[in-house]
């Protein structure tokens, strides 16, 4: 048979009144209150819609976890981390530690087609965007004797002009010497500016070897 209650009343468990379940006249309520832990136990635990027909969480004992959206896997556990299936946002920074010198983040693209991929973008998406302004950086930092972390040498991109079809920009690398981040070679509107002496094994001009 049913046992019902009416909205507020409640099915309480243990002693202390722990484990509350009822309806509020609003919602459906599972109350852990007391100390300890609200556990679910199953070999295989389903989460879904009302009507049994869309999942939202699906786990299997010494198995996976999948996260869905409208019945779609876009997070799976595995036994090494996670895959995701679609994009990701962050609104904050993150890191990636890994203990060996293997590749720490591959770009795959499988498209066949002649355009280039896979592509990677640092953007700068500021709403009052002026001239002189930095738009990305890529920094290679490491320890020193002092266990303090320095930035040993960069690749950074400057707007010189934002100006709407005459837009300018540099693109510049710096190596540190002595001590001190030097920049070493920077773009500009006809060819590159070289800070210090340049070695080379040859050297040709318009065209032409001097």
């Amino acid at each position: 048979g049913n046992a019902t209650f009416a909205d507020n009343g409640k099915a309480i468990f243990g002693a202390g009144s722990d484990l509350q379940i009822y309806h509020d006249g609003s919602n459906s309520i599972v109350a852990d209150v007391g100390t300890g832990n609200l556990e679910l136990r199953g070999n295989n635990l389903r989460l879904t819609n009302a009507g049994g027909n869309e999942l939202y969480l699906n786990a299997t004992s010494n198995g996976d976890v999948d996260l869905y959206y409208d019945s779609a896997v876009k997070l799976s556990t595995t036994a090494t981390g996670i895959n995701v299936t679609g994009g990701i946002t962050a609104t904050d920074g993150s890191t990636i530690t890994v203990t060996d010198n293997t590749d720490v983040l591959t770009l795959i693209s499988t498209d066949a087609d002649e355009n280039s991929g896979p592509r990677f973008a640092l953007t700068r998406n500021s709403a009052s965007p002026a001239d002189n302004d930095y738009v990305g950086l890529i920094a290679f930092n490491s320890e020193n004797s002092a266990d303090e972390s320095i930035r040993m040498g960069m690749i950074r991109t400057q707007i010189l002009d934002v100006t709407d079809g005459t837009e300018d920009s540099t693109l510049t690398f710096y190596s540190r010497h002595g001590g001190v981040e030097t920049q070493r070679i920077a773009t500009t509107a006809t060819g590159i500016d070289v800070t210090g002496t340049v070695t080379a094994d040859g050297l040709t001009v318009d065209g032409s070897t001097p």
